[in-house]
């Protein structure tokens, strides 16, 4: 991956990249490359809660990194979720958000969201199942090669 595919510009209108026009500058572009990583939050122990309660995890990504997109795995899980950078005390929500939004293939976030030090992030949920249920995110990042 490298940051020509991070640009919104060079998306078709499905958000999917747009190929030919990457490649056609991808030469002037190599001397700085990004890597994909994914983080998952919370962690492994606390990813089964139960019905109505509420579950968070931190996740510390390396700064001068984007996220740039958002997935989970398990599509019978409901709840609703919250990411705050806690570096900048700042949601990534204006509310909480269903879970129904995100799906297994990633949901790309509008905007590249920039990682500033320490790059600690705060992801909480709140499973809305009647019963005990997984929770889980994972964060798609752009990471600098080096």
């Amino acid at each position: 991956m490298n940051q020509l595919e991070l640009q919104g510009l060079l998306r078709n209108t499905w958000g999917r990249w747009d190929h030919k026009s990457i490649e056609a500058i991808l030469p002037a572009n190599d001397q700085c490359e990004y890597q994909p990583k994914f983080y998952s939050a919370p962690g492994r122990a606390s990813q089964v809660v139960a019905a109505g309660e509420y579950a968070s995890g931190q996740v510390t990504i390396p700064a001068g990194s984007f996220i740039y997109a958002l997935s989970h795995l398990d599509p019978a899980a409901r709840f609703r979720l919250q990411i705050t950078d806690l570096s900048l005390g700042h949601q990534l929500f204006n509310i909480p958000i269903e879970n129904e939004s995100i799906d297994a293939r990633p949901w790309y976030l509008p905007e590249l969201y920039p990682v500033v030090a320490p790059g600690i992030f705060r992801c909480e949920f709140w499973n809305t199942l009647a019963t005990s249920g997984r929770v889980q995110i994972i964060l798609c990042v752009a990471e600098v090669r080096g």
